[in-house]
């Protein structure tokens, strides 16, 4: 119930935070069109640089076992976008960030927020507003991100929150579950959805 470590030093606008698998540093993305990560436990700056060119707001992750980031914003002309880069990381020390590649995917409003499911190497791609939710797999070679599919609701997404992966049901080929709070006649309703690989089939479902 104490705070550990506190710093004066961040004064820009930060829209989004996230901690790495290893817990020792945090992604920040601000308004100021900046991503900066930071050692967790000092909270000094490691490195800092451009990221979305859009001004509505910005996510970042850590992916890969954080031998990466995966952001998403917008561009100028606010179509939106998501990135990866990779960390060149020596001990405690950022020494370079690489750009990978950069993907447009449309002109909605809504931000999108991704969820990152480690065990599977994947990324789900879901903004508020939006009545969609697309889904892709984490590659280290080229293409780096591979599209799967595009999951589709009959209303608007208010909010979403995905469970914790010890309580999916693996005897239904289940890998990740969220539950869902829809907008209009549906806001205060909470729906599950479920994602599933089937046993008996080469599609993904």
């Amino acid at each position: 119930g104490e705070c550990e470590v506190e710093s004066d030093d961040i004064t820009e606008t930060v829209w989004f935070a996230a901690w790495n698998q290893r817990g020792d540093m945090v992604v920040t993305a601000s308004k100021d069109k900046k991503i900066r990560i930071y050692d967790a436990r000092t909270l000094n700056q490691l490195i800092e640089f451009n990221g979305h060119d859009g001004n509505k707001a910005m996510r970042a992750i850590f992916v890969q076992g954080d031998s990466r980031l995966l952001t998403t914003g917008f561009d100028r002309s606010s179509q939106r976008q998501y990135s990866i880069y990779e960390i060149n990381r020596e001990g405690n020390e950022i020494e370079s960030i690489k750009h990978l590649d950069q993907w447009e995917l449309d002109n909605a409003n809504g931000v999108l927020t991704p969820y990152y499911d480690r065990s599977t190497e994947m990324v789900y791609l879901i903004a508020k507003g939006d009545s969609t939710i697309r889904y892709y797999e984490l590659d280290q070679e080229e293409p780096y991100i591979h599209f799967i599919n595009i999951f589709e609701l009959k209303e608007s997404i208010r909010s979403i929150a995905h469970i914790l992966k010890r309580d999916v049901d693996v005897n239904k080929t289940e890998i990740m579950k969220f539950y869902k709070m829809g907008m209009g006649k549906q806001t205060g309703i909470i729906t599950p959805i479920s994602f599933c690989v089937p046993r008996k089939s080469e599609l993904y479902q």
